[in-house]
């Protein structure tokens, strides 16, 4: 049955039965199975298909996205998700996407969508403005960190060598420093700039955090060599243990050796709406450049991200251009955003955030946030107090690592690994939880990223409870 392609009622019945379905996702308990029950194979078996040549009823499709889509989904809205460093996205947020996806302006430049750019303009200058920064600050929202770090590399690369963008790097030797725990996506970006992946230098940190003293001197090598550095990049909220480099020092190491200071904030970012945890990004003001993903600690869908440089026009310069058909800024000096970003076809994204921010306001998110920390703190506090765990370091932010370990298995660090693997894969396979795994110091070990402001501690009570009825392996 073909229904026709832009009937009024057909939209209405799909965005009702979509509404409903998405509903059930955010009303999800604790006593509803957390994860998929199907094999990856019969996941895939359900959508293996030859191309669809006719249509169907409106009320077969809803049928279909609710029992072999949603139904098999992984629930962020669970109170036992506790897996990766992506929320379960706030309503309005999720709401207002359906009026983004209908009007469909593109981003690329302020006639083609006048009101999203300037919601645009309106949520990077909320950022700007808890930054201390003034007036000239330019930015735009990308699909994610690490788009939004390579964005603001290749501005560092434009200001170290304005050539780069129309004659390439050429045999010109330069690096970027950065941590050891830095995301892997700044080795990327030091390949996708032409500098070579190998140019991205990790220097040693202390407690997961960037040690001043090991960036200088790393800055003091390269120039004793004579490579040009590209930046100097912090973290404010590493991958492994949410950790936040000591941004104020390392912001004076780059002032002291006059090199570009860009802060990768994509997990811990976000926190600059809280009054409490703000204290704790101190010296992210100094930054150059910084990227943050707000689909993290401020609870909105993927991807919506921004990346933010404190002055427009060296982030201007990364991506200078002529496409006269197009990018024609002096049309609207200040306005167009397409020459500020690698993309051309963006979407309204900051709509999720402004919405959010102005139904709730920025206490209201903040409460989230300390929220969540504060069940990282317990759940760290619980752990410590266990003989048959170990915690392995005292959470800054939302993020916390662990291990089981039994007795029988308490000096042999082969079993340790395996067991603690295993207990992670069983309690997905059993539906009841979802956390990651990492490996610190070569050893694998558990790892709570809290995420959801519905996790409490008697859901960490619960796994630990759990993870201690396996016995060993």
């Amino acid at each position: 049955m073909n229904a026709p392609l832009f009937d009024t009622a057909l939209f209405r019945q799909l965005t009702s039965g979509i509404t409903e379905l998405a509903a059930r996702e955010l009303e999800c308990t604790a006593e509803e199975p957390q994860f998929t029950g199907l094999t990856r194979d019969a996941v895939r078996a359900r959508f293996e298909e030859p191309l669809p040549r006719q249509g169907m009823a409106a009320a077969e499709l809803l049928e279909i996205l609710a029992r072999d889509y949603a139904a098999e989904a992984q629930r962020l809205h669970h109170p036992r998700y506790i897996g990766h460093q992506v929320a379960p996205p706030v309503p309005v947020a999720t709401a207002v996407d359906l009026l983004t996806s209908t009007l469909n302006n593109g981003l690329a430049v302020w006639e083609m969508s006048p009101t999203g750019t300037m919601v645009e303009h309106a949520v990077l200058g909320w950022f700007a403005e808890l930054l201390g920064w003034p007036a000239g600050f330019g930015g735009s929202f990308v699909t994610g960190g690490a788009v939004g770090n390579l964005t603001a590399l290749a501005a560092a690369r434009a200001h170290l060598w304005p050539d780069a963008w129309r004659a390439g790097v050429g045999a010109r030797s330069g690096v970027i420093v950065t941590s050891e725990a830095a995301h892997y996506c700044i080795e990327r970006a030091a390949g996708l700039l032409g500098l070579g992946s190998e140019a991205a230098i990790g220097v040693s940190t202390h407690a997961g955090r960037m040690v001043p003293e090991a960036a200088d001197r790393a800055l003091a090598r390269a120039a004793d060599e004579g490579r040009s550095v590209l930046a100097l990049v912090a973290t404010a909220g590493t991958t492994a243990l949410g950790a936040l480099d000591p941004l104020d020092e390392l912001g004076a190491v780059a002032a002291a050796h006059g090199v570009w200071f860009h802060v990768d904030a994509a997990h811990a970012g976000s926190l600059l709406l809280s009054e409490r945890f703000r204290p704790k990004l101190h010296g992210l003001e100094r930054a150059d450049s910084l990227a943050i993903d707000l689909h993290k600690m401020m609870f909105q869908p993927i991807s919506t991200a921004l990346v933010l440089c404190r002055e427009r026009a060296r982030l201007a310069a990364a991506f200078a251009q002529s496409a006269p058909y197009l990018l024609r800024d002096d049309a609207q000096e200040g306005y167009d955003l397409g020459g500020l970003t690698l993309q051309c076809s963006r979407r309204a994204d900051a709509l999720r955030a402004w919405a959010t921010l102005k139904l709730h306001g920025a206490a209201a998110i903040a409460a989230l946030q300390d929220r969540t920390i504060e069940t990282t703190q317990t759940a760290a506090a619980l752990i410590a107090s266990a003989a048959d765990f170990e915690l392995l370091h005292q959470p800054e932010t939302n993020i916390l690592c662990f291990r089981h370990v039994p007795e029988p298995l308490a000096g042999d660090p082969a079993a340790l690994d395996h067991h603690n693997d295993h207990v992670r894969d069983r309690l997905r396979a059993e539906r009841f939880a979802y956390l990651t795994g990492t490996t610190l110091e070569s050893r694998r070990v558990l790892r709570f990223t809290f995420m959801n402001p519905r996790t409490e501690h008697t859901h960490v009570a619960q796994v630990l409870d759990r993870i201690r009825s396996y016995g060993w392996s």
